[in-house]
């Protein structure tokens, strides 16, 4: 698995709160490919951690540092869902 490392900082909430991420994710989709299915962990501007299971990816992000770990999971595919 190929990450990218990024500095592990402690999170303060603020209105802010992971903005840094959500503008990177925003601009960076593609990167998010190779990874559906799994688990993710994006710390800053960059991936740190992947995995298909939830305690392993916020282990890895943990063991780097991380308190707080943004973690998400990127589906599979793009169908759309509606629940009934």
């Amino acid at each position: 698995m190929k990450t990218t490392r990024a500095k592990p900082r402690k999170h303060i909430a603020t209105g802010n709160h992971r903005k840094t991420e959500l503008d990177w994710m925003q601009a960076n989709l593609e990167q998010f490919e190779p990874y559906r299915g799994q688990w993710v962990v994006v710390e800053g501007e960059g991936i740190i951690a992947a995995a298909p299971e939830y305690a392993d990816a916020r282990a890895s992000a943990v063991k780097q540092g991380v308190d707080c770990p943004f973690i998400f999971r990127i589906p599979e595919d793009d169908t759309p869902f509606m629940g009934v």
